[in-house]
């Protein structure tokens, strides 16, 4: 943990849900911002994939989290960025996973 002192961690998750187009642009943007400001140079930017959350659908159907989900696989292309998928982690019934340890294995 001591090497993680002064770093960056941010939790936007499922705010974007409503707007899933929107993400990429604007977490890109994030990104710019804070590694010019910072002048850290190029550092690592890691994230976590939305989880599971909510019952399992029986028939195909839109989804603004599966949406979402595909803007976080193609922030990607923004270089030196990682992402944690956890969309196994999730609870149907609470938001958060309960399963933090493994989350942070996955960003490790």
């Amino acid at each position: 943990m001591a090497n993680l002192l002064g770093q960056p961690v941010i939790n936007i998750r499922e705010a974007n849900t409503n707007k899933p187009e929107e993400y990429k642009s604007l977490m890109q943007t994030l990104i710019e911002d804070w590694r010019n400001k910072w002048n850290q140079g190029n550092f690592p930017f890691l994230y976590v994939q939305l989880p599971g959350f909510m019952d399992v659908k029986t028939t195909p159907t839109e989804s603004s989290w599966a949406k979402l989900r595909q803007q976080q696989l193609d922030l990607l292309t923004v270089p030196n960025t990682a992402m944690a998928v956890a969309i196994d982690l999730g609870e149907w019934n609470d938001i958060h996973p309960l399963n933090k340890q493994d989350v942070g294995k996955r960003l490790a």
